[in-house]
């Protein structure tokens, strides 16, 4: 509401005058006849993606870290306010701050910066020089955070992976995320490698590898050539178990005292189910946690992309159930990789900020539950838990 000079001078404003302590500077305005703004404008921009760093990359945002990832300090210092990577985090941002305050009108606004962000990226990936930026990345990075917020769909932010192809394929000189982007961290030019890193290397071709499984499910057995193109295919999965449990091994060898066992205790459920199990694993800081969920969520991806196309990669090497001895690499058993994430959410929602917490467990609880059977406990559990994650996130 708007308020001028002679808005005050009323009978109810002399009533009330002894009551009003007016600070110098709106006296001041008062006297000479400006206006006031009793309700100034908020800085929506700032507000939102204020509201998106403090609720969801608090444990991530320390430049100075030795495992903090070079994207976040691009995410939260751009050089250009208006470039790919502010335009996206904006749309993130701006959809996040809308769904947790219930404000369609933001929801919409996020929409928008949404399509925004995509035709400036269509625009990037046909400049083979941009695509070599850090803008592109944390763009991408963004979009796909926001298909997990928005939940749209629970493998949106694959669809949206996959609908780079086509934009591939309307300029020859376009960059595709699935082929490029594995080079494009490998070649040192933006980031300095992190355990964290690998795991991006492998992620960013996950869309190409299931884009494939499902070319070889559709085709007709029948074709010419299918056979050698089902060899080729079977090959990509094994390749990328091989860099996989090549980089858990070097992840245990290098971080064996960062992550134990502790014993299940539901006096800090906080809303929380009973545990089915009877310990879970506990680590020395939130980076090791953050690894370990995408390594196993990775490789989860990657064997029912396998098992897809026919491959039999054996039986159980162990359980991990009742283990207390340090955890073990090599594990082809989809339950059992499945039941290690499941273990790590009392850590993630307790020893973190419950909001970012929640927000790392999204995608690897997504993941997970679909690599369990409905019937088990385990998934009826991990249903009551994705609820919860979901309703943390969401809270104002």
């Amino acid at each position: 509401m708007r308020y001028t000079k002679e808005n005050l001078t009323g009978n109810s404003a002399k009533r009330n005058q002894s009551s009003v302590h007016l600070v110098p500077q709106a006296q001041a305005a008062l006297d000479s006849g400006d206006s006031i703004y009793v309700n100034p404008q908020w800085d929506e921009q700032h507000t939102c993606v204020s509201h998106l760093v403090n609720r969801l990359f608090t444990w991530h945002t320390d430049d100075a870290s030795p495992y903090s990832a070079s994207w976040i300090a691009v995410l939260l210092h751009p050089r250009e306010l208006t470039g790919l990577s502010m335009i996206s985090l904006r749309a993130l941002a701006t959809t996040y701050f809308g769904k947790v305050h219930g404000h369609a009108d933001l929801v919409r606004k996020g929409a928008g910066l949404y399509s925004q962000a995509l035709q400036s990226l269509r625009v990037q990936l046909q400049c083979p020089d941009r695509v070599l930026e850090s803008d592109l990345l944390v763009a991408l990075i963004c979009l796909a955070t926001l298909e997990s917020v928005a939940v749209t769909q629970s493998s949106a932010w694959l669809q949206h992976y996959q609908g780079l192809a086509p934009i591939k394929s309307e300029d020859h000189t376009a960059i595709s995320l699935e082929s490029e982007l594995p080079f494009f961290l490998r070649s040192g030019r933006v980031f300095s490698k992190a355990p964290i890193d690998y795991l991006h290397d492998v992620f960013c071709d996950i869309p190409g590898l299931l884009e494939d499984v499902d070319q070889v499910i559709a085709s007709n057995p029948n074709i010419p050539g299918r056979d050698g193109f089902l060899l080729q295919v079977r090959q990509n999965p094994l390749s990328t178990l091989e860099i996989l449990y090549a980089w858990r091994c070097k992840w245990q060898e290098d971080h064996h005292d960062a992550v134990f066992f502790i014993p299940s205790s539901n006096s800090w459920s906080d809303g929380l189910p009973p545990s089915p199990f009877q310990t879970v694993i506990w680590f020395t800081d939130p980076y090791r946690a953050h690894e370990l969920i995408v390594y196993d969520s990775v490789l989860l991806i990657v064997l029912k992309a396998a098992k897809g196309l026919g491959l039999n990669l054996g039986g159980s090497h162990f359980s991990i159930a009742h283990s207390s001895d340090v955890l073990l690499p090599i594990q082809s058993n989809r339950k059992e990789i499945a039941v290690e994430v499941c273990m790590t959410v009392d850590y993630h929602l307790h020893c973190l900020q419950r909001s970012s917490g929640a927000f790392m467990l999204l995608f690897p609880l997504n993941v997970t539950y679909r690599n369990l059977e409905p019937e088990l406990d385990e998934a009826r559990w991990m249903e009551k838990v994705m609820a919860v994650t979901a309703d943390i996130i969401t809270q104002i």
